[in-house]
């Protein structure tokens, strides 16, 4: 009997300082790579850049089929506007949510957009 008991008083164990943890450094990491995006899709992938967007969606279009199963393959929001300033405002936005995840500020909705930002 005074082993029933001792297992009703035990609590669950909580992940809380796992949770916490993974989700601020999960923000960080989202933050470095947006800040990397600030600094360097202009020079690799705008319209003066290495390879441009639009001429990658160009030939991945002309690679696939169309742009439907273009954008099953490689999934993006550049399929739709792929301009500098596209570019520059999906980094943006994604390091704002970013430091808003690493701040504490976390749940399913801001994930998801920070993945989607992220294709």
């Amino acid at each position: 009997m005074n082993n029933e008991t001792d297992m009703e008083e035990r609590a669950a164990p909580s992940y809380w300082l796992t949770r916490f943890m993974i989700l601020r450094l999960l923000g960080v990491i989202y933050a470095v790579a947006f800040l990397v995006a600030i600094n360097q899709v202009l020079p690799l992938i705008g319209s003066h850049g290495l390879t441009p967007v639009s001429l990658y969606i160009k030939n991945i279009n002309q690679m696939l089929g169309g742009t439907g199963s273009s954008f099953m393959r490689l999934p993006s929001l550049f399929w739709f506007w792929h301009s500098d300033t596209a570019l520059i405002i999906v980094s943006w936005i994604g390091f704002i949510l970013s430091c808003l995840v690493a701040a504490g500020y976390s749940n399913a909705i801001i994930m998801g957009l920070l993945w989607i930002l992220y294709l």
